[in-house]
Order: structure tokens, then C-alpha cells, then sequence
């Protein structure tokens, strides 16, 4: 009597012990087992929208036509007048076109971005190539344009350094670099003659 009496409560608490034990190892199991649910229609990570046609005409060409118009020389039979920025305001001017020069030659390096709209034609026909003829360029050498775009960008970088220090000269060299980028691109994707000597002017002269 005395036996049953101790062996039943080790029987009990022996059999309580083994299903925790049981019971904690499936727990672990499931959640080693369970995966995340998985988006059944994942999203790209960019979505370009518009096309590099637009970039170029909205971004681009205005933000590069204010930083080539920064500093004018004008030679008069009076002599020589000079026009630079001045005040916070045209600085301020100048920081905006900068910024937007360099963070556009990311957005061109964007995969998927559209050449042109539907229905774009060369605005002229046996200068520049039609959009479909870029885009054929384009993707037979991307890296070379990806190329591109980092000179863009490179060249709105010393542009907005030469902003943030003031420097006038450094507006200028920033400004004959910048057209060298804009012009080698062209060169490779935008003239219909690849074979053209489209010449880039030197270093100090600042484009028309």
C-alpha cells in the first residue's frame, strides 16, 4: 500500500513532464517552420513614369541653361560689364539648378524609363535621331549610358560645390564641364551622324 501510495504521484508527474516536453518541441518546430507570407504581386522597387524626353525638357535644359547664364561676360565698345550672382536669392537659384542636375543623373540610370512619349518624333528629322533609334542605342550600350549620366551628375556635383563656396570661377569651370557631359552624350545617343565631330570648346569658354 504504501508503494502505490509514492508511485502514483511520480507516475503523474512524470507523464505531466513528457507532454510539456512534447508540446514546447512542436511549438519550436512550427516556428522554425512557418515562412512569411509572401506578396503574391511584389512591386518594383522604382517605377519611372516619365519619359527621359521629359526629364530632359523639365529637369534638365532649364536647370543647365541657369547655371551657364550665372556668370555673362559682355564685351562693349564701352568695355567689358559683368553679371554674376549676387544675393542669397540668385545663390539660392543657383543651389536648386545644381541639385536638380546632379539628382537627375540618377533618375536617368533608372531601368524601364520610357525614351519618349508615344507618338515623339525628332524635332529634326536628319540631326537628331528619332526616339525609337535611341532607345535601340541606348540598350545595345547601356553601360555607356549609365556613363553618361554619372557625368551629368559629376558635373552638378562641381557645380554645386562651386555654389556652396561662392566661387565664380568655379561656376565657370563647372559650366564648361557640364556642357562637355551634355555634348559626349549627345554625341553617343542623341545626333543622327555618330561619326560627326561635334566639337566640345575648351576649358574657359563658356558655351553659347
Amino acid at each position: 500500500m504504501p508503494s502505490l501510495f509514492f508511485r502514483k504521484p511520480r507516475t503523474i508527474r512524470y507523464n505531466t513532464f513528457e507532454e510539456t516536453k512534447i508540446l514546447i518541441i512542436g511549438l519550436f518546430l512550427a516556428s522554425c517552420s512557418a515562412q512569411p507570407a509572401q506578396d503574391p504581386d511584389p512591386q518594383p522597387m522604382f517605377q519611372p513614369t516619365t519619359s527621359v524626353e521629359d526629364l530632359m525638357r523639365t529637369l534638365v535644359d532649364p536647370a543647365a541653361d541657369t547655371l551657364w547664364d550665372a556668370v555673362v561676360i559682355t564685351s562693349t565698345l564701352e568695355g567689358l560689364t559683368e553679371q554674376q550672382p549676387e544675393t542669397e536669392e540668385d545663390w539660392f537659384g543657383l543651389e536648386r539648378a545644381a541639385i536638380t542636375l546632379v539628382e537627375s543623373g540618377n533618375l536617368l540610370q533608372m531601368d524601364d524609363r520610357a525614351i519618349a512619349e508615344t507618338g515623339s518624333t525628332s524635332e529634326f528629322p536628319g540631326i537628331d535621331l528619332e526616339p525609337a533609334e535611341i532607345a535601340k542605342l541606348i540598350d545595345s550600350n547601356r553601360q555607356s549610358w549609365h556613363r553618361s549620366a554619372r557625368e551629368l551628375h559629376d558635373a552638378g556635383t562641381a557645380l554645386l560645390t562651386a555654389v556652396s563656396n561662392r566661387d565664380i570661377d568655379g561656376l565657370l569651370d563647372g559650366g564648361d564641364r557640364l556642357y562637355a557631359a551634355c555634348e559626349n552624350c549627345h554625341s553617343r545617343f542623341w545626333y543622327e551622324d555618330q561619326t560627326a565631330n561635334h566639337s566640345i570648346p575648351p576649358i574657359g569658354i563658356s558655351p553659347p
